[in-house]
């Protein structure tokens, strides 16, 4: 029998592909900015659980815990490193690539919460490596090592951010109470739109104010970060209140929730089929004249299965370990 955790690793990826996939709608064809997008609608996703969820305990304590800033601190520093990526590559292959993540959150599993890694996660994090290296070896030449940096700096904060999900003291606490939940998660998310919100801002002022903005950098990220009075427009605003409040307060919830119950190995293992079904829901968007998908070939996705089925291999495995300890009969004492 499916345990709970996988359950919700699979509803939060398939919330996350919902996410990706109307983010990636509103900013090629909304005029919509990818950064203040990405802010606001986390601090309206994390206000509309709060609202849910009400007054009541376990939101001053959000608050004071450490684990809630270091949660926001690494999402910063994941996002940040992911959109750097997209200076070079698309959308796709940053996600391809930052499934090394699987290997970064086995490895570093191992050694910090002293969790064994068995055969078949060797053998899983054998495919994913291979299956990674094939598709950054298809990257243009000139773009390849500072994607592959980005990517894998992006992966490095985004283990630590689930790792450090998984012991988050309040969510531990509220996993069995939904409206605990709600109130944790929410205030875990309001408080880090809000740090996204400001330090983008003030990015965006001192590349619009400095000499930064006219060095080779600046000048690039001048596209996804746009000077200060070009932030807001009336379309994010109104795209970041829709899918915060909707998509994004979901996936975030099943998210942390999953961290806690399966664990951030089993959470990153399973978001190894993230690129795939975000792929479908897109192709289907596609059809309706709403995306682009023409960027995508073939044999990227037939390189990236080699990752997908290092990760289900791993969670397959893990499901019938599990399956086989909790089948073992306890024989009773005799009389």
């Amino acid at each position: 029998m499916i345990n709970l955790g996988i359950i919700l690793c699979f509803v939060a990826t398939m919330a996350w592909t919902f996410t990706d996939a109307f983010m990636g709608y509103a900013v090629a064809s909304l005029n919509v900015n990818p950064i203040m997008l990405t802010a606001i609608s986390q601090v309206c996703g994390g206000g509309i659980l709060l609202i849910f969820a009400g007054p009541g305990q376990l939101a001053i304590k959000t608050i004071r815990s450490a684990h809630t800033w270091a949660h926001g601190l690494l999402s910063i520093l994941t996002t940040s490193c992911y959109t750097f990526a997209l200076v070079y590559i698309t959308a796709t292959e940053v996600n391809f690539i930052m499934r090394i993540d699987v290997i970064f959150v086995l490895l570093m599993s191992a050694i910090f919460l002293n969790k064994k890694i068995y055969r078949s996660d060797w053998i899983g994090m054998a495919l994913v490596g291979v299956g990674i290296f094939l598709f950054a070896s298809g990257l243009e030449p000139m773009d390849r090592t500072a994607a592959i940096t980005m990517c894998f700096f992006s992966a490095f904060f985004l283990t630590l951010r689930t790792l450090e999900s998984e012991t988050h003291p309040t969510s531990i606490e509220a996993r069995h109470d939904v409206k605990h939940r709600c109130r944790v998660t929410g205030m875990i998310l309001f408080i880090t739109g809000t740090m996204f919100l400001l330090s983008y801002t003030l990015l965006a002022y001192f590349i619009g104010h400095t000499s930064f903005g006219d060095a080779a950098l600046g000048s690039a990220l001048v596209g996804i970060i746009p000077p200060t009075e070009q932030l807001l427009n009336i379309e994010t605003v109104v795209a970041s209140v829709a899918i915060g409040c909707t998509v994004l307060a979901l996936a975030y919830f099943f998210m942390l929730y999953s961290n806690v119950v399966a664990g951030a190995a089993q959470f990153l293992t399973v978001l190894t089929i993230l690129p795939y079904t975000t792929y479908a829901v897109e192709w289907t968007m596609a059809q309706f004249g709403l995306v682009d998908v023409s960027h995508i070939q073939p044999s990227d996705l037939l390189v990236g299965l080699l990752i997908v089925v290092g990760g289900m291999y791993m969670v397959i495995a893990r499901q019938k370990r599990e399956s086989q300890i909790g089948s073992k009969v306890i024989p009773e004492p005799a009389e």
